[in-house]
């Protein structure tokens, strides 16, 4: 491999041909994000080494998605908002983050969902990847479509009715999404990889995602 930019660019002249380094440990290592991992800029991928019992535990982003991603910590929050500005404003933040957790969650990391009283990640649901563009596209357009909806709902003159705007405008979409996240699971059926082929792939798009 070719040693590259923090942008993925190789450098010239860069590639190094030298066997690939091993070294034996005298514990089992337990990798909890697939087991190959790339490394090619400073910048990139982090890990953490844990004792668990009679082996060491390899994390890797250790500190990405754990206190900041917890449940209860959305909830305690949006109380404190809640005595502060008034419920809705409690409410809103509160549902607001859950939701981008639980989005969060559906991916191959997982979150920290109970911070403090677990300072583990949750292992996600294996939905979809982080990086994957139909399910961003549909959380996106979600709400936006809400979004848009609340201010001509709270306008002088509201003008949508929320059967035909939803109805045209979130649910044929979401059902064309669905079509096309169908078709392209299928498409690509027969090249499944395994669990830990997948995760690795979700961790080194999240690492991407953070770097750019």
């Amino acid at each position: 491999m070719p040693l590259v930019t923090t942008a993925q660019v190789p450098r010239p002249d860069s590639e190094l041909d030298l066997p690939p380094g091993r070294a034996p440990t005298a514990v089992p290592v337990r990798c909890t994000y697939g087991g190959r991992i790339k490394v090619d800029i400073l910048e990139g991928p982090m890990l953490a080494f844990r004792r668990r019992g009679e082996a060491v535990e390899a994390s890797f982003l250790p500190w990405h998605r754990r206190w900041s991603h917890s449940l209860t910590l959305a909830l305690l929050l949006g109380g404190l908002l809640a005595l502060l500005l008034g419920p809705l404003h409690g409410l809103v933040y509160a549902l607001g983050s859950m939701a981008h957790i639980i989005e969060d969650q559906l991916g191959y990391m997982g979150s920290n969902l109970v911070f403090p009283f677990t300072r583990r990640r949750t292992p996600g649901f294996r939905l979809f990847h982080s990086g994957d563009v139909l399910p961003n596209l549909f959380a996106v357009w979600s709400g936006a479509s809400i979004l848009f909806y609340n201010l001509d709902r709270f306008s002088a003159s509201p003008v949508l009715n929320p059967w035909t705007y939803f109805g045209v405008g979130l649910a044929l979409p979401w059902a064309a999404i669905l079509v096309l996240l169908w078709w392209s699971r299928r498409r690509h059926g027969g090249h499944k990889r395994s669990v830990g082929d997948e995760q690795a792939a979700e961790m080194a798009a999240e690492a991407e995602q953070l770097v750019g």
